[in-house]
């Protein structure tokens, strides 16, 4: 079974990678696109492959016969495995709405990626399971007990949230204001990727040139001014006047254009760039407002500016919006309740701050080294996405247990027991997967490998068998708001 799935997934992956190369033929691409479906078509589709099969293999234990475990499998997988490949696709895919190419880009190989995952998972393997029938089960087959479909701990450790759902709670709640308070006042962020960078013999190098030839590696900055010579001059003696100009001098002059160039103080790569951008640009305004004309600023500053904190300013303040939405969105018609996908979202933003937290205790605490700019954008879109195959697969159970005449406490309980080896198997895969970019020499990929296999770690053995029963039994009736009479009956007796 799992050598199968992870051939379906192979192909998967090179015909994402065909759909893409066709793509850059026609199109621009930006080259990460490439590197960053993998992870995504690997860590859903071993999640969604692996649920399919741990089904199959329990409903064939319980006596059902191979057509019949299939069609339960199709008719109560399937849907759940659609429902969160849509929050993923649509998710990540949003990336896709970005005014800035190399992240839309980014975007459609997400949503080539997830397309094609979900073909692989929800269409061609069910058919390879109905051709193989128990073969799929092989070595084992049905001589698997029943118990080895459980986790023994984590249903203690469900049983135990269950019976002290507000003490778990006011424990993790504390542990979150610890880590969030810790984060805001240690977090640095730098926007230069050689500063995290290992000290290779080419780091020295340039070290040693920026310290010991403060001209080797200045950048320049553009400043256009159209139809007002007198505009342009008083520009350029402005500019003359900052401390960060080295140089500048009217570049070019002709048909009613004028193109300032002037040199400032810092490397192409400097976070430094960012505030002097912004001195520029009042500079600029005050001109144009005076003047009466058009002012442009270009070169390394502009660049920085807009390549960092215009698309910070754009996922944050935009981006990140649109993904929660489509989660609570998705997740509300699937479940048919908005307090379940309300949940979600706050439990995966906590994993997400425990492990920035420690991340940035392990590499700025005890190794000095500042935090790539790029690192929450990277985990919080991809917790928010794949995190939530995990909660998913227990609530799905956790639902259809309660359908069956279970009480609340009990359903949970048994959805973190059967879904249990799913979820620790699958986060554990992803866990390791990402975990191999701190073999890396190259800091941004191990703070990556640490932030997301951390964090996927403390979701699926914490958060999901502790925290989420415990949210589960203190909202009780709550859980199905607001319609609750509607969709599920609860028994008399707990």
């Amino acid at each position: 079974g799992p050598i199968m799935s992870l051939m379906i997934l192979g192909l998967t992956y090179i015909s994402s990678l065909g759909l893409l190369y066709n793509w850059a033929i026609h199109f621009k691409l930006y080259y990460l696109t490439v590197y960053m479906i993998a992870p995504i078509i690997f860590g859903i589709g071993v999640d969604y492959s692996m649920l399919m099969l741990s089904r199959y293999l329990e409903e064939r234990i319980k006596g059902h016969d191979r057509d019949e475990a299939l069609s339960i499998v199709l008719s109560r997988v399937r849907p759940t495995i659609l429902t969160s490949a849509s929050v993923v696709g649509l998710g990540l895919g949003s990336f896709a709405i970005s005014k800035y190419g190399y992240i839309q880009d980014i975007g459609i190989g997400f949503i080539i990626a997830v397309s094609l995952t979900i073909l692989a998972t929800a269409v061609v393997l069910p058919e390879i399971m109905r051709i193989l029938g128990d073969r799929v089960l092989w070595p084992m087959g049905l001589r698997a007990k029943s118990v080895e479909l459980r986790t023994a701990f984590l249903s203690r450790m469900a049983r135990f949230a269950v019976n002290r759902p507000k003490t778990i709670i006011a424990i993790f709640l504390a542990i979150t204001a610890l880590a969030l308070t810790y984060l805001l006042l240690n977090i640095s962020i730098t926007t230069d990727p050689v500063q995290v960078m290992p000290n290779t013999p080419a780091k020295v190098g340039l070290t040693l040139l920026i310290s010991y030839f403060r001209n080797y590696d200045y950048s320049t900055a553009y400043l256009v001014v159209y139809g007002n010579e007198t505009a342009a001059t008083a520009l350029l003696n402005a500019v003359k006047g900052q401390d960060y100009v080295i140089n500048a001098a009217l570049a070019y002059n002709g048909s009613g254009l004028y193109i300032i160039r002037a040199i400032v103080n810092q490397q192409s790569l400097s976070d430094k760039l960012i505030p002097i951008y912004i001195s520029l640009r009042e500079i600029a305004n005050e001109i144009a407002r005076e003047y009466g004309v058009k002012v442009l600023i270009g070169g390394s500053p502009s660049y920085k500016y807009y390549f960092v904190l215009g698309f910070e300013r754009e996922y944050y303040g935009f981006i990140l919006y649109l993904m929660i939405a489509i989660n609570i969105v998705i997740l509300s018609i699937y479940m048919r309740s908005i307090m379940i996908p309300l949940r979600l979202v706050a439990t995966v933003l906590m994993s997400i701050t425990w492990s920035l937290a420690l991340t940035i205790f392990v590499f700025q605490g005890l190794m000095g080294i500042k935090t790539y700019w790029l690192l929450p954008v990277i985990l919080i879109s991809l917790l928010l996405s794949v995190g939530t195959d995990y909660d998913l697969f227990i609530i799905s159970r956790f639902r259809e247990e309660v359908i069956n005449g279970f009480s609340d406490k009990e359903a949970i309980v048994r959805a973190v027991e059967f879904t249990g080896p799913v979820v620790t198997g699958a986060a554990l895969v992803l866990a390791m997967a990402f975990a191999s970019l701190a073999l890396s020499s190259i800091y941004i990929l191990k703070q990556v490998a640490l932030a997301v296999a951390s964090s996927v770690i403390i979701d699926s053995f914490i958060v999901r068998p502790l925290l989420v029963p415990a949210i589960i039994v203190l909202l009780g009736k709550w859980n199905w708001w607001p319609l609750s009479s509607k969709v599920i009956k609860h028994p008399v007796t707990d």
